[in-house]
């Protein structure tokens, strides 16, 4: 019989592996998420007490690797999952990510099972949300961040729901979810008593899902809406190998002048990231080649395009699988803006890069990772691009039929980009009126990234009440309005990836007025951890003893 409970109890973190994994594209199951972390809390909380944490090096206890194992592989499985994408990339990259990801559930689980053993289960389950969102906010930064997969991801389509992170960002969203399974798990451990602490939680996971819906309905009916300049989105969708092939250079640039010369007449042309495929500054004539652009399309543009700086030194390395290479160029993923008269307005070059793709961390200390990540994956070369440092937004004058000349801002920002909160709250506070985000989502083909990334995109809307908007090479490219309605731009055939398009769309733009969460940040983050403190200093006081000495009398 106790070998029995202990086979389902083993069971537990892979069924909340199974369900979190069907809450995000693409199964896409909004709804699961709201009970899919509770098999993971009664596993950490029925796990048979056997000397955990006792001795004084807990870490190397057999009991301990009984303990965290099954959590660990439940979460590996869920990373490689759901990131399966990756595959398409690197098999390496895939596992790496996922064996380091998974560690998070790892810590969440012993600093629980800790808290569980020092307080009272009630507080205890108070804690484990903070605790939670907490640590992703930790995964958002740390070794280079990658916040992906965060709980409130999950309900991106509750438009009055979500409406709640323009002051919390998604970890106030992620808060409300946990806080739904926490109660579930508390009425289960407590077999559905309905003690005062049990009616507790109730009331307040329904006061805060009733207000924060009405906060949303609230937000969503007093934003003010303005009419904003018309976009030509240019989907041009070229196979990543072919991107890399420099006797397609030329075929590339032709069927995207081709395709933008099907546009109506619009404000701002848009091609994706690294869609002009003659590297600016490699050779003289390439500029020239990118000014003609615009004059030929008599329209300002914004294209996607590397830029090559000559240095005086063969400083950067270029690592093939046949040898290496020094150049002295220094290269950035760059967006160029460029007005009617093909004059250069302004560059952004892409700040947060990409590992491994866009650079290898500690490669001059280790450089024999270069041909380790050549083994490893299908990248056809290592190069080293640099970090842009600015977020200047562009301006683009818009002509009204009153004659009258209208400028916008429009902020920029290049492939994943998009899924650091803290680039689009700069941009704005710049003084950007609305985002464009340039992306070459070709590496993945039509998997899930692509539904993965526009969804997280869409939190970047509602956090700074702007219009989002994302042109990527081979989809998905969306707008995103400032509530989080996403409005995907389809092709005749219904088509949303792979597949090749132009679209004239206005947008709607909302009165530029900072939101809570773009002033401050991720404040409710912190607010969580001090909340954690607190329950482990009162604790410590012997505070909630007396409390429940209060309510036995």
């Amino acid at each position: 019989m106790q070998k029995d409970k202990q086979s389902f109890t083993v069971v537990l973190p892979f069924t909340s592996a199974f369900l979190i994994y069907l809450s995000y594209p693409p199964a896409d199951i909004t709804y699961l998420a709201w009970v899919s972390y509770i098999p993971l809390l009664l596993y950490i909380f029925l796990y048979p007490d056997i000397s955990l944490f006792r001795k004084t090096f807990p870490f190397i206890q057999t009991s301990l690797v009984k303990f965290a194992l099954p959590l660990y592989l439940a979460g590996v499985l869920f990373f490689i999952s759901g990131l399966w994408w990756l595959r398409h990339v690197t098999i390496a990259g895939l596992i790496l990510v996922s064996v380091i990801l998974a560690g998070y559930w790892i810590v969440f689980a012993i600093i629980w099972r800790y808290l569980l053993r020092l307080i009272p289960i009630y507080y205890a389950t108070l804690s484990l949300v903070c605790l939670w969102v907490f640590l992703e906010y930790l995964r958002s930064f740390l070794f280079g961040g990658f916040p992906w997969f965060f709980v409130g991801h999950t309900q991106y389509r509750l438009l009055s729901l979500i409406q709640i992170t323009d002051i919390t960002g998604v970890y106030g969203l992620s808060f409300i979810v946990l806080f739904v399974n926490a109660t579930i798990f508390y009425l289960i451990q407590e077999r559905s008593c309905l003690s005062i602490k049990s009616i507790t939680l109730i009331a307040i996971s329904a006061i805060i899902l009733v207000c924060s819906t009405l906060y949303g309905k609230w937000r969503m009916d007093n934003i003010n809406s303005i009419p904003g300049p018309t976009l030509g989105i240019i989907q041009g969708n070229i196979e990543q190998s072919l991107k890399h092939d420099p006797d397609k250079a030329i075929e590339i640039y032709k069927k995207h002048l081709s395709l933008t010369r099907k546009l109506p007449e619009v404000d701002l042309i848009v091609w994706a990231e690294t869609m002009f495929p003659f590297p600016i500054g490699f050779e003289e004539e390439n500029i020239e080649i990118l000014k003609e652009t615009a004059l030929i399309c008599k329209t300002p543009m914004l294209i996607g395009a590397l830029t090559c700086i000559k240095i005086k030194d063969n400083k950067f390395r270029f690592t093939y699988r046949d040898g290496t290479a020094n150049y002295p160029l220094q290269i950035f993923n760059s967006a160029y803006y460029l007005n009617a008269q093909g004059e250069i307005l302004g560059r952004y070059d892409k700040i947060h890069l990409v590992p491994v793709s866009e650079y290898v961390p500690l490669r001059k200390a280790l450089p024999f990772l270069d041909y380790l990540i050549l083994a490893l994956s299908k990248l056809p070369f290592i190069s080293e691009m640099s970090p842009g440092t600015h977020l200047v937004p562009f301006i683009i004058p818009v002509k009204k039929e009153t004659g009258q000349v209208q400028n916008y801002r429009f902020g920029v920002l290049i492939c994943y980009e998009s899924i650091f909160p803290e680039l689009s709250r700069v941009s704005i506070q710049n003084g950007a009126d609305f985002i464009i985000n340039v992306s070459n989502d070709g590496w993945f083909k039509d998997s899930a990234e692509l539904e993965q990334i526009l969804i997280i995109s869409a939190f970047r809307a509602v956090e700074n009440k702007t219009t989002f908007v994302r042109a990527t090479n081979t989809g998905i490219s969306a707008i995103i309005k400032p509530t989080g309605e996403i409005n995907i731009l389809k092709t005749k055939d219904g088509r949303l990836k792979e597949t090749e398009g132009v679209w004239a769309e206005p947008l709607t733009l909302s009165e530029k007025t900072l939101t809570f969460y773009n002033r401050y940040g991720d404040w409710f983050c912190f607010f969580c951890i001090f909340k954690l403190i607190i329950i482990i200093i009162l604790n410590c006081l012997k505070i909630f003893d007396k409390i429940s000495k209060f309510f036995l009398k």
